[in-house]
């Protein structure tokens, strides 16, 4: 058994059939419920539309084409006369306002980390820990961060012993048999931020 088409172009095949078919077999097909006129009417419609909707489609691209050119021409002069204007006020910002434009932002320098937050012990065995934490809520950018340790209670440096781009890091081949103090510090081209709160663990 035939199934009814599904493309356009299937469709319309189709169409062309049946309309010949009925002129050429009315003795066959005496009285459809749809004549061959009609049929080829509804065709003759259906390719008037397409037409038009090929064209609409054209034209909707070549509106949009025309008007990306028309912005990019826009933006080409509009960039002109800025650096016309900035040339001419000296970056004036007051004077720049006039057109709606501004002076050069003075580059802020960059500031030092602010302090890390929550320092943790994950997890911990014979000779290694596992710390995590958050990153600070102010200051400049982070770039690294130092992670360091000193012997509980004692009055000397801390040591760094690891650094890392990320929230947590895993530290082998520690002191063992000692109580021992982890923090970690943030830090960028600026310099140190204040150390974290410190962890104490005996491995």
């Amino acid at each position: 058994m035939a199934t009814f088409p599904k493309t356009e172009e299937e469709i319309i095949a189709l169409a062309n059939d049946v309309a010949g078919g009925l002129q050429t077999h009315s003795d066959i097909f005496p009285a459809p419920p749809v004549d061959a006129l009609t049929l080829e009417n509804s065709i003759t419609a259906y390719a008037s539309a397409r037409d038009a909707a090929v064209s609409a489609l054209a034209a909707s691209k070549q509106a949009t084409d025309d008007k990306k050119r028309a912005l990019d021409q826009m933006k080409g002069e509009l960039k002109r006369i800025l650096r016309y204007a900035e040339t001419t006020t000296g970056f004036d910002d007051t004077k720049l306002r006039s057109l709606g434009w501004g002076g050069r932002r003075e580059r802020q320098p960059l500031a030092m980390p602010g302090q890390v937050l929550n320092v943790v012990s994950v997890e911990q065995g014979d000779d290694w820990i596992e710390l995590s934490w958050e990153k600070p809520v102010d200051g400049g950018k982070v770039a690294a961060y130092d992670v360091m340790s000193r012997e509980r209670l004692s009055e000397g440096d801390w040591n760094t012993v690891g650094m890392t781009t990320d929230r947590e890091i895993t530290l082998t081949s520690q002191e063992t048999g000692k109580k021992m103090e982890y923090t970690v510090v943030a830090t960028n081209k600026a310099g140190k931020g204040p150390a974290g709160n410190v962890v104490m663990a005996v491995l």
